[in-house]
């Protein structure tokens, strides 16, 4: 039988590779916004995001953005580990 996922180490673990990601994503917009303005347009087809884009991105946005990033990551990791736990009596 498998073993029971620790729901808050799930929970903290998604959010920090989540916030990695979306760090990792702000740093690339900063350093090459119109390749990463394309990357956009390549994954959301038939959506010209280039008329959405922002020339450049305020630090308080992106701390803003980090937050909402953790916490949603909290509540999908947390959500994920219930979720497996919960299959695993079947």
């Amino acid at each position: 039988m498998a073993e029971k996922l620790n729901v808050k180490r799930m929970a903290f673990s998604f959010a920090m590779t989540l916030a990695l990601f979306y760090l990792l994503w702000a740093m690339l917009l900063y350093l090459i916004p119109d390749a990463m303005v394309n990357v956009l347009k390549d994954l959301f087809q038939g959506i010209d995001v280039t008329k959405i884009a922002r020339p450049s991105i305020p630090i308080g946005s992106v701390l803003t953005g980090l937050i909402e990033i953790l916490f949603i990551g909290l509540i999908f990791g947390w959500l994920f580990g219930e979720i497996y736990n919960w299959l695993l009596r079947y």
